[in-house]
């Protein structure tokens, strides 16, 4: 009996001692069953994620949108295509060949131009007219890009050039307003509408080229000879472009000026533009130029060397 009583003692002290351990792990297992394991587990995401964020590169932020790529025009261009990005650089030479040349204007006109963005859409270029090897005048050109919008078909600016000739001490000065539409992937044009006003020197009238003087350049025997004063037109340039390839793009330029006092100019000149190596291009092509009542063939051609 007495043993049977120390036996039950010993099985109520050893339930005693155990029932703390017997009541944590059934507290532990309804915990587990009652709540999700994202609770449970609610430090591991974090950690984990942490852990990718520590170990893996960070992601360059996205280069800022320059809006449509559009071909820049062959006769009347640009400084820089719309949109260009800080330190762009370009040489080109232009070259002008009348086929119907007027008595004492240049057989041959070329046009050196270096062109340079010194910031993102900010342009400037600076040209040296030559006719028949001989320096005319000198021209500086800024070019500013306003941006881009209608999910990045449309992109528009402006143009300030500034022409100074040599020999007649007289200054022009022209203000475009700029616009490129891309269509799709082939079609696209460039729009530029302004106007230019002469500040006519005290030097006696003489015969310009198409490079210096294109507000009064008439075949056979006209001067543009003012003492003073000065004289104004408006601009109107239209360029529609079809993008073959990567390589080869094909345009047509339609440059219209009209004088306050009624003279009109019009120049129509198909293009073909060829990228024949990398960072090279050549553009070419034959048109004509209607001039007071006059038409002449004009043959041009550009040569472009970008970094």
């Amino acid at each position: 009996m007495r043993n049977a009583q120390l036996v039950w003692l010993a099985g109520v002290w050893l339930g005693v001692c155990l029932q703390p351990l017997t009541t944590f792990a059934q507290e532990r297992d309804l915990t587990q069953a009652l709540l999700p394991s994202s609770v449970t587990t609610y430090h591991t995401p974090h950690v984990d994620r942490l852990a990718e964020l520590i170990e893996s590169p960070a992601k360059p932020i996205a280069e800022i949108s320059r809006g449509p790529i559009i071909p820049e025009p062959m006769v009347f261009d640009l400084v820089r295509p719309l949109g260009a990005r800080q330190g762009e650089f370009e040489i080109n030479m232009l070259g002008l060949i009348p086929l119907k040349r007027a008595r004492g204007t240049p057989a041959i006109e070329w046009a050196p131009e270096v062109e340079w963005a010194i910031r993102d859409n900010l342009a400037i270029e600076f040209e040296l007219p030559i006719g028949d090897g001989k320096l005319e005048a000198y021209k500086f050109a800024v070019q500013y890009t306003f941006g881009h919008a209608f999910e990045e078909r449309f992109i528009h600016g402006s143009q300030g050039i500034y022409v100074y000739d040599r020999d007649r001490k007289s200054s022009v000065i022209t203000l475009l307003y700029l616009a490129g539409v891309r269509f799709d992937e082939n079609y696209s044009l460039v729009a530029m509408i302004g106007a230019r006003t002469e500040f006519a020197g005290n030097t006696p009238a003489r015969r310009v080229g198409f490079l210096v003087d294109p507000l009064e350049t008439i075949p056979e025997a006209t001067t543009i000879g003012r003492e003073g004063g000065s004289r104004t037109e408006t601009l109107l340039n239209l360029i529609l472009f079809r993008e073959i390839n990567e390589r080869l793009v094909l345009g047509f330029e339609v440059n219209y000026a009209r004088g306050l006092e009624g003279e009109g100019t019009l120049l129509l000149m198909p293009q073909v533009h060829w990228d024949f190596l990398p960072n090279w291009e050549i553009q070419f092509g034959i048109g004509m130029q209607a001039i007071s009542g006059d038409t002449i063939g004009l043959a041009a051609f550009r040569l472009i060397r970008e970094w």
